[in-house]
């Protein structure tokens, strides 16, 4: 198993798959990327990125305009070289005159964060406003829906623009619907397309919806494509600045128990194999864990199609402390499903602390209960302290797969800028032969952690 893929899928700047066919390599994405005069003040873009390495590395940064075929045009990035722990910031990456977005690239070791800022003629700051940097684990999947809240309009004062990102490499089919605070709708959803691979922005989102004065509105936005959104409330040459996000939606549980165990549920389906989904648990500061339970429904859809010579790994789920430096990364187990000859099960159980090998413990079963088309409950039982690992699978609640064997990693915790993670998919095919699920649904996922004895 090569420990290069498993531990590199959760970078902070994990590669996004779908541009993989477009012919670059994107690993996050600025959404608002601006350079623009808006009544007596100017709007630009700030990039701020760090390299948390030990060696110096680059920040490849490209500017797509709003509008623009990314499908047809591939702007040749800049190259901004980092030493090692350094800071830079990046004021003028915007033609003045231009709005767009940002295609970045880079190692996982630089960390980038962006603002937008309103400058006023004398160059005093009057307004500065966090942009989202869209990674892997922040792009938007294909169907579903997000909520902007908090859109206003007003005469002579606020006013509120809105902008969709394609990060797809197909023309994308978007539908938005515009609500009021009382949960009317302000108009009939509008339907848009977007170019492969760019940004569309709608100044004056609102006045276009023929609403000059309201507050609190809400837009419902979903894509056929992979994507991303915002909104941007100002008020013009004033200090009132925000760039909205999704809303977070109240999907699943966060429930501590009275003996200290982290519940993390998400009922229903959670994910769908297209795009690689990740859930960082909040567990509590300075707790070590003993045991990681988690469990969830699997439908096997169909396999990718196999090709001579290549296994067709299936990259399933896993379960991880992140971190932003290879070294730093903890992999308790990967699970991965092989799509050919006997389709068994493999198990990656990582590195043990401390080795720099390229392989870490793999165990194998033999002969695979997996069908394509078919429902399976998976079981992952993890004790820290018995240094076992217990999997199972059930079909229509027949125990139709157990295997066990000896975990490497034994600290289950959180560590500073370090979450524990559990993840499913992936973002890309890895070594040629470990592929993402897609078309596989993944519903009723259930994790305890219960805290180590005192």
């Amino acid at each position: 198993m090569r420990r290069s893929w498993l531990l590199s899928l959760c970078g902070l700047l994990a590669p996004l798959a779908s541009l993989a066919a477009a012919g670059g390599v994107v690993n996050a994405y600025v959404p608002l990327a601006t350079n623009l005069p808006l009544g007596a003040a100017r709007y630009r873009t700030l990039l701020i990125a760090t390299n948390t390495g030990g060696s110096a590395a680059s920040l490849g940064v490209a500017f797509l305009a709003g509008g623009a075929d990314g499908g047809t045009v591939n702007p040749q990035p800049a190259s901004f070289a980092i030493p090692p722990g350094s800071t830079l910031r990046l004021y003028d990456s915007v033609p003045a005159g231009a709005r767009g977005m940002f295609e970045l690239s880079g190692p996982p070791e630089i960390v980038v964060s962006a603002r937008v800022e309103a400058q006023a003629a004398n160059g005093n700051l009057l307004a500065s406003a966090e942009v989202p940097v869209i990674s892997a684990g922040g792009a938007i999947a294909a169907g579903q829906h997000v909520e902007l809240l908090g859109l206003e309009q007003s005469a002579g004062g606020a006013g509120s623009d809105f902008g969709l990102l394609n990060l797809g490499a197909s023309p994308a089919h978007c539908t938005v619907a515009a609500y009021r605070a009382d949960g009317s709708r302000i108009t009939n959803p509008v339907n848009l397309t977007i170019f492969a691979r760019s940004a569309a922005d709608f100044t004056g989102a609102l006045p276009r919806l023929g609403q000059t004065a309201i507050k609190d509105a809400r837009f419902d936005v979903t894509c056929d494509q992979m994507f991303g959104t915002y909104a941007l409330v100002y008020r013009s040459g004033g200090p009132e600045t925000v760039v909205l996000g999704p809303a977070a939606q109240m999907d699943g549980t966060l429930t501590p128990d009275d003996d200290g165990s982290f519940h993390f549920n998400l009922p229903g389906q959670f994910a769908n194999g297209a795009t690689y989904a990740a859930y960082d648990l909040p567990l509590g500061d300075g707790v070590q864990y003993s045991h990681a339970r988690i469990e969830f429904d699997l439908y096997l859809n169909r396999w990718h199609t196999p090709f001579p010579g290549n296994p067709n790994y299936e990259t399933v789920a896993s379960f991880r402390r992140a971190a932003s430096k290879r070294q730093d990364r903890v992999l308790y187990w990967g699970l991965i499903l092989k799509g050919s000859g006997d389709y068994r099960t493999l198990l990656d159980l990582g590195l043990p602390p401390g080795s720099t090998g390229p392989d870490g413990t793999t165990l194998k079963s033999g002969k695979g209960p997996w069908q394509e088309r078919t429902n399976y409950h998976l079981v992952m039982d993890y004790d820290a302290l018995a240094g076992t690992i217990v999997f199972e699978a059930y079909q229509a609640g027949t125990l139709v797969q157990r295997m066990t064997g000896s975990i490497n990693n034994s600290d289950i915790s959180n560590l500073a800028n370090q979450p524990v993670r559990v993840d499913f998919s992936a973002v890309g095919v890895g070594d040629g032969a470990y592929f993402p699920t897609t078309g596989w649904l993944y519903s009723n996922l259930a994790v305890t952690l219960t805290p180590r004895p005192h």
